[in-house]
């Protein structure tokens, strides 16, 4: 990481938000590829992106190397996908429990 960015990370631990601004328009897009590739979904990969930085201002004081942002911020973003593949998952199984249900009081 360079130096630059490392004083960046540093000022956005320390509450600077502008450190943070900065910090998200330099890796936005990235995760948003990132998200984009994972979930194979656009307008989810959007939600994603900003539950992703906002969980990154959040968890903030748990960046423990600022020389280590960038893994740091993808290992939250590939948790994120991970979780919102659950949901799906669980959001279409019962779904499909629904139809089922509607569909054995049709008879």
């Amino acid at each position: 990481m360079h130096n630059e960015e490392e004083q960046l990370v540093r000022r956005f631990k320390q509450g600077d938000d502008l450190a943070y601004v900065a910090l998200y328009n330099r890796y936005k897009r990235s995760v948003f590829v990132f998200c984009s590739k994972m979930l194979m979904n656009h307008e989810k990969a959007k939600d994603a992106v900003q539950d992703i930085f906002l969980k990154v201002y959040e968890h903030r004081k748990q960046l423990t190397q600022p020389a280590h942002f960038k893994s740091w911020l993808f290992a939250i973003a590939r948790n994120q996908c991970f979780s919102i593949f659950r949901t799906s998952k669980h959001e279409a199984v019962e779904e499909v429990e629904l139809e089922s249900a509607f569909a054995s009081t049709d008879e």
